[in-house]
């Protein structure tokens, strides 16, 4: 029987947080009609044997081992093409969130019809603060998801297709969200349930790279999606926006890296870009739209950090 729910978690080189988070979801098969597809993105910290013994404790489970790491959209889309329920739920292997509120996401795609993406609201247990936090009630008005957890209705795979294979780190959701908005279908925030997102570090020549293809992703998805110069001005004040961090993060050695990888974005996207409904590109440049991607003028944050300033004072 084909299950309602489908519960996908991707998993790369964090044993800890699979012991600490996995053994509850599966704890579900007992109480609720969802499967769990996990998948790992080829890692070497000894999460394979751990899952290859679930595995022996849990049949049920559906566990696809890669051969090399596909990256965040590339082994998500592992996940989805194995996924049989109706529903998919996609969590990262070091986030959180209770069997009993996982089960209730069938109930939400049913009160809210038109939306074919469920954005949770993301709690950051090291920052102590939400990451994505726009209100106690529910909106579609929103520009993509959080990667950590979120969820889909089946149909708009359909419709759509998979996750961008190319996206190695960065920007998935902002693509996905795009290709949603144009097929006729709503990226729904919720604030209720929670999940809970246990952060990892990264310093040195792994910041950098991440650091990277986000800038690489960021620019081909703005100028594979947006026309220009809608594309070119938000692509210069994102790729500014990064660089300030790299810089603060990486020294001045950071500009030529990530300027090359800017280029290549850009020249990706052009590349690939495809018309958008004229809808869908008004609904992008919106500047009250967040999560932010550039759509945000310069002149506005300076004046946000000008009242905050007067506010702390």
């Amino acid at each position: 029987m084909r299950p309602v729910l489908s519960v996908i978690i991707l998993s790369y080189n964090r044993l800890e947080c699979l012991r600490r988070n996995l053994p509850s979801i599966l704890g579900g098969f007992q109480q609720y009609e969802y499967e769990v597809v996990v998948v790992d993105n080829a890692s070497s910290d000894g999460s394979v044997d751990f899952l290859r013994g679930l595995k022996a404790h849990f049949p049920e489970l559906s566990l696809h081992l890669n051969g090399a790491n596909l990256g965040p959209g590339g082994g998500r889309n592992v996940g989805l093409r194995a996924a049989k329920g109706e529903y998919v739920f996609c969590l990262d292997d070091d986030s959180m969130l209770d069997a009993a509120d996982i089960a209730k996401i069938p109930n939400y795609f049913q009160t809210f019809p038109d939306a074919g993406i469920l954005a949770f609201r993301i709690w950051d247990t090291s920052l102590g603060r939400y990451l994505n936090d726009l209100g106690e009630t529910p909106t579609s008005k929103i520009a993509n998801f959080g990667a950590a957890g979120f969820a889909i209705r089946s149909e708009l795979l359909r419709r759509i297709g998979y996750m961008d294979d190319l996206c190695t780190f960065g920007a998935e959701e902002l693509d996905f969200s795009i290709r949603a908005h144009a097929a006729g279908f709503t990226t729904l925030y919720l604030p209720r349930p929670t999940v809970r997102h246990y952060r990892s570090t990264f310093n040195g020549r792994a910041s950098l790279a991440r650091d990277e293809k986000w800038v690489f992703n960021f620019m081909r998805v703005l100028f594979k999606h947006f026309p220009r110069p809608m594309s070119d001005v938000f692509a210069c004040r994102l790729f500014l926006s990064q660089l300030r961090t790299g810089l603060r993060n990486h020294g001045v050695k950071v500009t030529k890296r990530l300027c090359l990888c800017a280029y290549s974005g850009v020249k990706a996207g052009l590349a690939t870009y495809a018309h958008m409904p004229s809808s869908t590109i008004r609904f992008y440049q919106d500047p009250d739209l967040r999560p932010e991607y550039g759509n945000v003028p310069f002149v506005r944050k300076i004046h946000k950090i000008r009242l905050k300033s007067l506010n702390d004072y």
